[in-house]
């Protein structure tokens, strides 16, 4: 006995199309694209609320990549100054870049856990605070900067918030100079230059975190 099979032409011809579509380059390096950030992009923005007491303003941005490491952009400005002989002026800017590497993240909730890593930061400083001598120096720096390490751990609050305590230590630089404006209303005479220089400690963080999808 003879069994005959018939094959369908339309039908195979459309799989081979299919194939062929698959494995087409463009097709292959979005299907390589989506793979590898199939889960939903996701960082968080976030202020340091001790420097915000400080009256030092400041803001991250953080964003995960490659599973357990994550990228950090800092900036804070302040400026300002006071007539009053009790402090004349307060100015720290800065920014900064860190990279971390976290332990127990999860892919549905990222950056939560331990977390350690690296980081630089540069700016400029102008401090003369709560003094009443009119002969008290101000310190005046045009640049300083640091790197170092930085450790922390980050808790959940709810859905869109997270508390993030941080500490960093390394080496902090830069040049300075001093200056007396009490005896110059117009102008900043200088008294003294030099190079400071420093390890240990530079920088502690109990930071608000809202995450964004």
């Amino acid at each position: 006995m003879r069994d005959t099979v018939y094959i369908d032409r339309d039908k195979e011809g459309e799989k081979e199309k299919e194939l062929d579509a698959l494995l087409a380059p463009d097709t292959l390096s979005r299907s390589l694209f989506s793979s590898l950030f199939r889960k939903p992009f996701r960082f968080v923005v976030k202020t340091n609320m001790l420097y915000d007491l400080a009256l030092l303003p400041n803001v991250s941005v953080e964003a995960p990549f490659a599973g357990d490491w994550s990228a950090v952009a800092n900036l804070a400005f302040s400026k300002w100054d006071s007539k009053s002989p009790a402090y004349w002026s307060h100015q720290v800017n800065y920014a900064g870049l860190e990279v971390r590497r976290w332990w127990g993240n999860r892919h549905d909730s990222p950056l939560l856990g331990h977390f350690a890593g690296l980081y630089f930061t540069g700016g400029v400083y102008d401090l003369r605070l709560f003094t009443k001598s009119l002969d008290a120096y101000g310190y005046l720096s045009p640049w300083s900067w640091s790197v170092g390490a930085v450790y922390g751990y980050s808790i959940p609050l709810s859905t869109k918030l997270n508390l993030e305590f941080s500490l960093n230590a390394g080496y902090f630089t830069g040049a300075y100079s001093a200056y007396n404006r009490s005896r110059c209303t117009d102008c900043y005479p200088e008294k003294q230059t030099g190079r400071r220089s420093y390890w240990g400690p530079t920088g502690v963080g109990v930071s608000l975190v809202y995450k964004i999808k």
